[in-house]
């Protein structure tokens, strides 16, 4: 069942509550080998998971945990694969949109290469992603245990900016939030 929240007229705050994701072994198992065997070289960043949602006077308080990204990616494949033990799974790891818009009132769109993992050919928006510690330390920290306490990882805003700065070309000044 999906579930739809009008959050326009209310602040929203994301809270880390550091719980992770639960794998059953199953599923475990098939994504520690299909990264291995797809994924050797790759990092395994820590990656914002939505735990939950609650809403107080004027405001809307989303919980975040925290999963490494070849778990993410193990179960995204799994569902690719339409492997029976993810049949009633969800991804609830946390990504941000951001939908450009430039003076003249026009939409940028993009076309993701043939060459990604999944949604091959789609057309979409200027940048999007997981809100992941590789957007706040770069490849070289992003699987440091320290990085689940970092506050950044649990900042929507700053995970877009990044986002839209890498994918644009475009430095702070160049845009605004809104």
């Amino acid at each position: 069942k999906t579930e739809f929240f009008d959050l326009s007229n209310r602040r929203v705050d994301v809270k880390p509550s550091y719980k992770g994701l639960d794998l059953d072994p199953q599923l475990a198992d098939f994504a520690n080998k299909i990264w291995k065997e797809k994924r050797p070289d790759s990092k395994k960043s820590w990656v914002a998971n939505f735990d939950s949602l609650e809403f107080a006077k004027g405001e809307a308080i989303a919980e975040a945990g925290i999963t490494r990204y070849s778990d993410l990616w193990g179960l995204l494949q799994a569902i690719d694969q339409g492997k029976d033990f993810v049949r009633d799974r969800t991804v609830t790891t946390m990504s941000i949109s951001l939908y450009g818009i430039t003076k003249d009132g026009m939409i940028p769109l993009q076309r993701r290469s043939p060459e990604v993992g999944y949604a091959q050919g789609q057309v979409m928006f200027i940048a999007g992603g997981w809100m992941t510690a590789k957007n706040i330390v770069g490849s070289d920290r992003c699987e440091d245990m320290d990085m689940i306490n970092h506050p950044l990882l649990y900042e929507p805003d700053f995970h877009a900016r990044e986002k839209l700065k890498r994918e644009s070309g475009l430095g702070d000044e160049d845009f605004k939030m809104g």
